[in-house]
């Protein structure tokens, strides 16, 4: 058997399939190189388990390609005929993907007589409807072949003859969909009219969009979750009510035009609502020290000026750092949490999703970043967490280590290594 090798990149065969959906057969129709979305192959077990025995067995596998190879097909006299295959392998010794492809005369060479006619090899056990397509993307789901392209021909294929054929003509209306809607959304909802300002894993979920062919928004199907801890899927609950106010603002909606009708998307949205607060300063930047509001996304004024100073958090989504006389650690509404350790001119630094907390008495503890309190403040001193532990003392004093009083250590001679929570599980 002559086997013709190939360098390959492999790589989808057209830009509008480089997502990991199944990888497209190859189809030529009057002469032009189509893309077919179908395995036609797979409908004759007889065929497919001959093919495959002969192939490679260590072919290139993959998430879009799982039997690691393709088919090319041609139409003639309106009948399908199968032209070759090609099969993806890995060439250890150079480290380059190949392709061995399989034409006519060798795929002759194993099928069963049945299967040839003359020269050819008819696909006289394909009766389906096959899908051919060209051009540019117009819409795409992560599923098999669950996508359409600009230009799509429909074949209905009876025992190998194109019994019917229908071209159509593709486009997608751009505009708002489930991908882009997010930050709109978050600045529309009326957050405090239905959700308590602790509630900070609140989440829609909206499937079954309906858009008019106008690309206003119809309906679609929500599910509430984290609301009360249990999902709530009545469409006609306020809060849900709300959000598809909140799409019916928005316009124009993504439409699809596709074989002559239009359509919706298929996508699912997950929106996490939460309370946001924006910094601003009268400044049109911001800057460490600056007098600072904050604002909520529609425009409320939840922090005034004049009571906090600019400490970089721009946007506080669950947590943030602002200045007054000390470093405070604020929540999505306002509300001061705890005092911070400083650390570098500034609050301490999350590691390990811990950072430093101190109380009145100057006693240290540590907090995570959602802006709960793990370890209740307790220790003189406390290193940052390191692969899960740190070290930490009861007991000990500041030293600086230079005149200028800027730089110190904690001298203690009773030091222990605790865990994240706040177990002794080393005595020094």
């Amino acid at each position: 058997m002559k086997r013709i090798l190939i360098f390959l990149a492999i790589s989808i065969q057209a830009a509008f399939l480089q997502a990991t959906g199944l990888e497209a057969d190859v189809i030529y129709i009057n002469g032009e190189e189509w893309c077919l979305f179908a395995n036609p192959l797979f409908s004759d077990s007889i065929v497919y388990n001959t093919i495959e025995k002969h192939l490679p067995q260590n072919r290139i596998e993959s998430t879009a390609n799982r039997e690691g190879f393709i088919t090319y097909w041609s139409i003639a006299n309106s009948t399908l005929y199968l032209e070759k295959v090609e099969a993806y392998i890995w060439d250890k010794q150079n480290k380059n993907a190949l392709t061995i492809a399989y034409p006519i005369d060798s795929l002759k060479k194993f099928l069963p007589p049945s299967y040839i006619d003359g020269t050819k090899i008819p696909a006289r056990w394909v009766t389906e409807k096959i899908r051919a397509g060209r051009g540019k993307g117009v819409r795409y789901v992560h599923s098999a072949f669950d996508r359409n392209v600009e230009t799509e021909c429909v074949m209905e294929v009876h025992k190998g003859k194109i019994i019917d054929t229908k071209l159509y003509q593709n486009y997608k209306k751009e505009g708002y969909s489930f991908e882009n809607i997010k930050k709109e959304v978050e600045q529309k909802y009326p957050f405090n009219e239905y959700f308590k300002p602790e509630e900070k894993n609140v989440k829609f979920i909206s499937s079954k969009l309906q858009i008019a062919p106008d690309g206003h928004f119809l309906d679609c199907y929500t599910i509430l979750r984290g609301h009360s801890k249990e999902n709530i899927i009545d469409q006609e609950h306020p809060a849900i009510k709300a959000l598809k106010e909140c799409f019916k603002e928005l316009y124009p909606w993504e439409v699809f035009y596709i074989h002559n009708e239009y359509r919706n998307s298929d996508f699912v949205s997950i929106i996490q609502v939460r309370h946001k607060l924006y910094a601003q300063a009268k400044s049109n930047s911001l800057e460490i020290g600056d007098a600072v509001c904050y604002l909520n996304a529609r425009n409320d004024t939840i922090i005034p000026f004049g009571k906090y100073t600019y400490m970089g958090s721009d946007t506080i989504d669950k947590i943030g750092f602002v200045v007054k006389d000390e470093i405070v650690c604020i929540d999505n509404t306002g509300q001061e949490l705890f005092t911070v350790f400083p650390y570098d001119n500034g609050p301490d630094y999350i590691v390990e999703g811990y950072f430093r907390i101190i109380d009145k008495s100057g006693k240290i503890g540590f907090a995570n970043r959602e802006g709960d309190i793990r370890i209740q403040p307790q220790y003189a001193f406390a290193h940052p967490f390191s692969k899960g532990k740190t070290k930490a003392t009861y007991s000990g004093k500041k030293v600086y280590i230079d005149d200028s009083k800027e730089h110190w250590v904690w001298d203690s001679d009773e030091w222990f290594t605790i865990n994240k929570r706040g177990e002794i599980i080393e005595q020094e």
